[in-house]
């Protein structure tokens, strides 16, 4: 869900989406394959639009971001075991959801 509005706003600043349309065409599920891939695996279209705002190369993002995403899944997994890994997941999600929300400032600036 978190990489869903960079998708849009990439379309928009490529012309492919008119900024001024009427928001919210579907309720919940856009009904496009890399949404459905943005739900297991977001790090590939951080890395991807990464690259297009200038940040770094495209591998170097999607490791970067895969990097962080695994880091959040280990230490939510090790939360079954103690519960302060759950806190540091939940913190490594939300540095990672800051990231992305940097990336899609990144995008509207460019």
């Amino acid at each position: 869900w978190m990489c869903q509005g960079l998708v849009i706003v990439c379309k928009e600043e490529a012309g492919e989406l008119y900024i001024g349309r009427r928001h919210f065409e579907t309720f919940l599920l856009n009904l496009e394959p890399v949404t459905f891939l943005s739900f297991p695996f977001p790090f590939l279209g951080l890395g991807v639009v990464a690259e297009k705002v200038g940040w770094c190369n495209k591998i170097v993002g999607i490791v970067l971001y895969g990097l962080a995403w695994l880091v959040m899944v280990v230490f939510l997994c090790l939360g079954a075991a103690d519960e302060a890994f759950a806190y540091m997941g939940a913190a490594m999600y939300f540095m990672l959801a800051l990231a992305a929300a940097g990336l899609r400032v990144a995008t509207r600036l460019k």
